[in-house]
């Protein structure tokens, strides 16, 4: 049995709640969406920027922006579930791509597109009229329908990047908690909200 619980990387209720979560779901095996060089990072071990690009480099100034807002770590939920298994001495599972591959899938995007992200990113720094701002709780994971409306526009706006960052590394994580299953009857996965429904949806299929 595989349980797929979404996270927000820059929430401190869901920080506080992966205990709880743990607790009641009891897995054999948690699996969370990291590689090693990532968990790395997480930890304060050197090494992620030497992986990093122009647009990787602006993706985490968003979070650290967003973070700040909040007062949280990027990634903290992750890092705690990390610990939560080490402390409990639950087996756990890396199952996200190796950042490496996923540098050199960005690489290839065609130049048009990346434009449309640098700009995009950057839009984000841009102050503009509050009232026109979309409002949200951002210590709060997103709902599903607000999930999905994103998604919509973002396959729409930039088909290469959502596949390299949304629907190949959704393909791989499935791939490997498939593998994890035989092994393993209760698996808790910890995600990005965004991942989930697409995931859920590969797992049924």
């Amino acid at each position: 049995m595989i349980s797929i619980y979404g996270t927000s990387h820059i929430s401190e209720k869901i920080v506080n709640q992966i205990k709880t979560i743990i607790d009641k779901e009891k897995p054999d095996l948690i699996a969370i969406e990291l590689d090693e060089l990532r968990l790395k990072a997480l930890l304060g071990e050197k090494g992620l920027k030497k992986s990093r690009t122009p647009i990787f480099f602006l993706m985490e100034r968003v979070q650290k922006y967003f973070g700040k807002k909040v007062n949280i770590i990027p990634g903290r939920e992750m890092l705690e579930a990390y610990n939560q298994a080490k402390i409990r001495k639950i087996p756990m599972a890396l199952i996200d791509q190796d950042i490496g591959i996923t540098v050199l899938k960005f690489k290839r995007i065609p130049a048009r597109e990346k434009i449309k992200i640098v700009f995009a990113l950057l839009s984000i720094f841009v102050p503009f009229n509050s009232k026109k701002n979309l409002q949200l709780d951002l210590k709060e994971v997103p709902s599903q329908k607000l999930i999905d409306m994103v998604l919509k526009e973002f396959k729409k706006f930039l088909p290469q990047f959502y596949k390299v960052l949304i629907s190949d590394r959704n393909k791989l994580m499935v791939q490997k908690l498939k593998l994890l299953e035989t092994e393993f009857e209760k698996i808790l996965v910890f995600v990005g909200a965004g991942h989930v429904k697409g995931m859920k949806t590969l797992l049924e299929n």
